[in-house]
């Protein structure tokens, strides 16, 4: 007689039961079909990914299910995306749902597959029911970043140098630098370029920028302690503050605007960067040691470029 369930968690009792083979199946016909046999009855309001993501985490840690679901959702996704005629409306929606999966639950293994496809751009320009600020290698970027395997982070760097120039993908590329293992610093690099695309209306920078400056604040640095090999120059300082003074000027518009309570200002001089706190009334001061020196300087080459677009 066959067993009908009625809960996510009767569910991976359920499958804890059950081999492999068969739980690789059920994940195929659930992502592909929406079949959810053995359970019945239950209110399916929420995204596939969300489910499949409960699952994964009521299944337990390291177990023999949460692996199966994983090694479920990599077969998915290769099968998907082997398919030469990813075009149809329905794809496009299986694939989003995997990027989330696989971001979401963390599956490191599937990491190399990630890399390849995001360095190939052959994702780039698929269109996804989300608008045109996100296409599906926008997609690809989430879950790919998603994923905390920090000793292979650093490999990433050529794919976020060369996609933080389009909105579609800065973002991610700009939180997954400074949300790297000892790259808080490294985020100041990009912030000229997220400077030059804030007057894109359909993705929220400024909000971006702010979420990097609270962290920022806290941070700890102290490691970064090494004297710069070579100081800025006076030119090179007058150049970014005047990009400071535009942030500024845009998060003040922004703060105005949405009513914020956490408000910042930012300064540079020749001793260090300054994170003014005007809610708290606190100044949060980053001395000017050679790491933050090399990232300002980096992020130099920068400003000439988007001098005419990143006017107020």
């Amino acid at each position: 007689m066959t067993k009908y369930l009625q809960s996510a968690h009767e569910l991976v009792e359920e499958l804890a039961n059950w081999d492999k083979e068969e739980v690789y199946d059920w994940v195929e016909k659930y992502l592909f079909h929406g079949y959810t046999a053995p359970l019945i009855g239950f209110n399916m309001i929420q995204s596939k990914s969300s489910f499949l993501t409960q699952l994964a985490d009521q299944s337990g840690v390291n177990t023999p299910l949460k692996k199966n679901l994983e090694k479920a959702v990599a077969n998915c996704y290769n099968k998907l995306f082997d398919d030469k005629k990813l075009i149809h409306k329905e794809k496009i929606d299986i694939a989003i749902e995997l990027f989330v999966i696989v971001g979401r639950v963390e599956i490191n293994d599937m990491f190399g597959r990630l890399k390849k496809d995001a360095l190939s751009e052959k994702y780039k320009g698929i269109k996804t029911p989300f608008g045109t600020h996100a296409d599906l290698h926008t997609y690809l970027l989430k879950g790919l970043f998603g994923l905390e395997n920090n000793k292979k982070r650093h490999s990433l760097t050529e794919i976020i140098d060369r996609d933080i120039h389009n909105l579609k993908y800065s973002l991610e590329c700009f939180n997954a630098l400074y949300s790297s293992v000892g790259q808080k610093i490294s985020g100041i690099r990009y912030i000229p370029v997220l400077v030059s695309q804030i007057k894109g209306k359909d993705r929220n920078v400024v909000g971006e920028i702010k979420d990097y400056i609270k962290i920022l604040e806290k941070a700890d640095l102290s490691c970064f302690n090494e004297s710069p090999k070579e100081k800025l120059t006076d030119g090179e300082i007058k150049n970014f503050s005047y990009m400071l003074n535009i942030l500024n000027g845009y998060m003040n518009k922004y703060d105005l605007k949405n009513k914020e309570r956490d408000r910042y200002k930012l300064e540079i001089s020749n001793e260090g960067l300054m994170i003014h706190n005007i809610k708290d009334q606190k100044t949060r001061f980053i001395a000017m040691k050679n790491k933050l020196t090399e990232e300002i300087r980096n992020s130099l080459k920068y400003i000439p470029n988007q001098i005419s677009s990143i006017q107020t």
